[in-house]
């Protein structure tokens, strides 16, 4: 299960992804509907964030919350963690070159 810090970092990281979504994805089409579902993502976590639950327990967010990778989620949590490594490469990077 997740914690409430694993929580509010998803969130953010989601308000952020919402921000920077094109209107127009590659091919020309809309990403109206990428939009709602990252919408309802963020409401959900911040449910959690409230009431420390999901509310809906079959749902994206829930099965990330406990931990059951069936979700979408996942491949942002992952993407998280993969850019603190790199983050990480590069202060040690600067470090070295001081």
């Amino acid at each position: 299960m997740k914690s409430i810090e694993h929580v509010r970092l998803m969130k953010q990281t989601l308000i952020n992804e919402l921000e920077m979504l094109p209107e127009k994805n590659a091919f020309g089409d809309s990403n109206e509907s990428d939009r709602e579902r990252i919408h309802g993502w963020i409401i959900d976590l911040a449910f959690i964030e409230n009431f420390g639950m999901p509310p809906d327990e079959y749902g994206d967010v829930a099965f990330w919350f406990r931990d059951e990778c069936w979700s979408p989620l996942c491949d942002y949590e992952e993407a998280q963690q993969e850019f603190a490594e790199y983050e990480q490469l590069l202060r040690y990077a600067v470090w070295l070159n001081l």
